[in-house]
């Protein structure tokens, strides 16, 4: 069983590469995103469908309203979604796989420490982009380092965020989002999280009308933000805190050990006391051992 529920996930990851195929397809700009008004567009004879409400895309981090005012579906976390798992209960789902666990081993296996510089994460990860990586890219990476002391954290929020405009299409956007509870089945199944035949025709109608050339110059700084999360790493004002816990943990493991030792040192006297010891020294040797 535990073979067959592996294997299960896999199967439905290739319908998940599928999806993400024909997402990439409708992405003009190669960012990893496609205009709302163009993932609601599909034709009859399309294989996919979509019909999530924007609200909902909003609710799991999967919308982008902060590069061009129109709304565009971030790819990577739309396909990480909910609504793309096939099998769901209150303990687990069955759901895409993120293809950036693998790029994010890969930089771990070869790092072998929480924390590199940024040099070392740009020779790693230009070999293992099939773009070259933009000098905007390169600024950013530059700057998370300044910020944290010459070193980038592996597992912050800002390196996630350059992961993901490093590799768009495999690694999502690290957003905000307000309640987690809206990553839940539940949440999905009950039925509220469609967008209506109406909502979706003005979508396509405002896209179609709002048609522009493709930009050639990507700028980053209209996507970034620099709000940052150490989930993983002390942070320096909990340092006294932690000092104070390790002196009362010491504080007690020797007021444990002073126990032990004079409970011990009250046996070994009432063991090998004389033999006119009266019956209330004997108690007060076997009350402290007691203690």
């Amino acid at each position: 069983m535990d073979r067959l529920a592996q294997q299960y996930g896999k199967w439905q990851n290739a319908e998940c590469r599928d999806m993400k195929a024909h997402l990439m397809e409708l992405d003009p700009e190669g960012l990893g995103r496609v205009p709302l008004g163009l993932f609601y567009a599909q034709p009859q004879g399309s294989a996919y469908h979509f019909s999530e409400s924007l609200d909902y895309l909003r609710k799991i981090g999967a919308l982008d309203e902060a590069s061009t005012g129109k709304p565009k579906v971030i790819i990577a976390n739309y396909v990480a979604g909910p609504s793309n798992c096939i099998a769901s209960s209150s303990y687990y789902s069955v759901c895409c796989l993120s293809e950036c666990d693998a790029i994010f081993t890969d930089l771990e296996k070869h790092i072998l420490a929480p924390a590199a510089s940024p040099e070392r994460i740009l020779s790693l990860a230009s070999n293992m982009s099939e773009r070259a990586l933009s000098e905007g890219l390169v600024d950013k990476l530059e700057s998370i380092g300044r910020r944290h002391g010459g070193q980038v954290p592996l597992h912050g929020r800002l390196f996630a965020q350059w992961l993901h405009f490093a590799f768009p299409h495999e690694c999502p956007f690290p957003s905000i989002v307000a309640n987690s509870a809206a990553f839940t089945a539940s949440e999905w199944l009950d039925g509220d999280k469609y967008a209506s035949a109406d909502e979706r025709k003005q979508h396509i109608e405002s896209s179609v009308a709002s048609a522009a050339p493709v930009e050639e110059d990507f700028e980053i700084g209209e996507m970034w933000s620099d709000y940052e999360v150490l989930p993983v790493l002390e942070q320096s004002q909990s340092l006294l805190i932690r000092f104070g816990s390790e002196v009362m943990r010491s504080v007690v493991q020797l007021a444990a050990v002073c126990v032990v030792v004079r409970s011990a040192f009250n046996a070994w006297r009432a063991a090998f006391s004389s033999p006119g010891t009266s019956k209330k020294d004997d108690d007060a040797y076997m009350f402290s051992v007691r203690v």
